[in-house]
């Protein structure tokens, strides 16, 4: 993803209304009122701009490692603070969002980059996480079809916090 080429991120665009993301808007507003949100892979804000439209008084930020992503991102969304970083260094302080939110991230990760990436958007969440990614049995990861598959239910349990799962539809994830 980081050198990916800047065409195929800017047709990622594209997928602003795949059915996932209305799933996501509707996860959040059970959450709402929050005051803040930072999306961990952000790419181009497809997600960061529907819940821009639907929770317009939300501060909304995103990070992605791609510097095109960010760049159209700036481009689309001039309101929103983006910022090229990876998710294992978030440059925020500590408690600055209230919802911390990735989707379909952590399933590029590398092992050695897991942990740290969990510690970070624990380090910066005021309240909550929501991961929409691949599940699978392993703490650590499974590798499949260059995808990594984890258990983030017992991952994130070593971090003594309550966790919810919810499976996405298959109507809807594919």
């Amino acid at each position: 993803w980081i050198n990916r080429n800047p065409k195929r991120i800017y047709e990622y665009w594209e997928t602003l209304y795949h059915p996932h993301r209305q799933l996501i808007l509707k996860v959040l507003n059970d959450f709402y009122p929050f005051a803040s949100l930072l999306e961990i892979g952000c790419g181009c804000g497809m997600n960061l701009k529907n819940i821009h439209t639907k929770f317009p008084n939300v501060h909304l930020a995103g990070i992605d490692i791609n510097k095109f992503a960010v760049l159209k991102a700036r481009e689309y969304l001039p309101d929103i603070n983006f910022v090229k970083a990876p998710s294992y260094q978030i440059p925020f302080a500590d408690k600055t969002f209230d919802i911390i939110l990735t989707d379909a991230v952590l399933q590029y990760l590398e092992l050695d980059k897991v942990r740290p990436t969990i510690e970070e958007l624990f380090r910066v969440a005021k309240k909550n996480l929501i991961l929409v990614e691949l599940d699978g049995e392993s703490k650590i990861g499974e590798l499949y079809l260059g995808y990594w598959f984890r258990n983030y239910v017992k991952l994130l349990e070593e971090y003594k916090v309550k966790v919810y799962k919810q499976k996405i539809p298959e109507k809807i994830s594919s």
